[in-house]
């Protein structure tokens, strides 16, 4: 969306909720966390505008015991307006804002570094390191490159063994972009971590896909569980909500309950 556009979008926004607009003069993700760092400690309320990655921005960069927090779906896959059942259009989702409701909700805390309400690890990790303009041409390129992984699983204590895998889903809630209900067992607000598992030919990619986005189920094998060691046979990447974090053997995940107040 141009920046006219934009600015003009979040003026009317403003108007409905009451809010002052912040961060449009901001040329990159770490100058926008700075920006709410800044300027959250007035605010009791702190909404953003934007996509996955602007929630996720924010979510990193308040208070969570002192600010209540609420999303403005503006971007495009926008998980989170489907997991929060929000209204597809911008003005109508002010509106609910104004009227809403406080929730408590869970987030994944990865390491003791950041919080996030999806991540995975591998391919779609690939698939973003790789990315520069388009989407899909990433993702071609990382299947015609991509290794399968073997990988130990340690979840709540119990041990399981996996060979051959793609990518493992560790998810808060149900959807990764546009509507694609990959975890339907997933809750915001269940006090766990859910994780799915996706092995085999790295061309069952798109197929499954399709299977998610029309018939709102998702292949593969399933863990429910409140936190997760993941040990792997060679170094894989990690991307939470969107954004490629780094590449490692290990990593640990755990639940993070009631952590996350959002106004829907």
């Amino acid at each position: 969306m141009p920046l006219e556009k934009k600015y003009k979008l979040l003026k009317e926004i403003s108007s409905i909720v009451g809010a002052k607009i912040y961060g449009l003069d901001t040329s990159s993700k770490e100058e926008f966390r700075r920006c709410i760092k800044e300027n959250s400690g007035r605010h009791k309320i702190v909404i953003s505008a934007g996509g996955d990655g602007t929630f996720s921005d924010l979510i990193n960069s308040v208070d969570l015991s002192y600010n209540v927090l609420s999303h403005i779906p503006i971007g495009t896959g926008n998980a989170i307006k489907y997991a929060l059942g929000l209204p597809c259009s911008p003005l109508r989702c002010a509106i609910r804002i104004k009227r809403g409701k406080i929730r408590k909700l869970d987030l994944i805390r990865l390491y003791d570094k950041s919080l996030c309400f999806m991540c995975s690890v591998g391919f779609e990790a690939d698939v973003l390191r790789l990315m520069s303009d388009s989407y899909l041409r990433a993702t071609m390129s990382a299947i015609r490159r991509y290794r399968l992984f073997d990988a130990r699983i340690c979840a709540d204590g119990k041990t399981f063994q996996v060979k051959d895998a793609i990518s493992i889903i560790i998810t808060k809630q149900p959807y990764y972009g546009y509507g694609m209900k990959i975890m339907p067992e997933a809750r915001f607000d269940d006090g766990k971590l859910h994780i799915r598992i996706f092995s085999g030919s790295v061309f069952k990619i798109f197929p499954v896909s399709l299977i998610s986005l029309f018939f709102k189920n998702f292949l593969g094998n399933y863990i429910c569980c409140e936190d997760v060691r993941i040990s792997l046979s060679e170094k894989k990447g990690i991307q939470g909500d969107g954004d490629f974090k780094e590449e490692a053997k290990k990593f640990f995940f755990k639940v993070e309950k009631d952590i996350l107040r959002v106004i829907c």
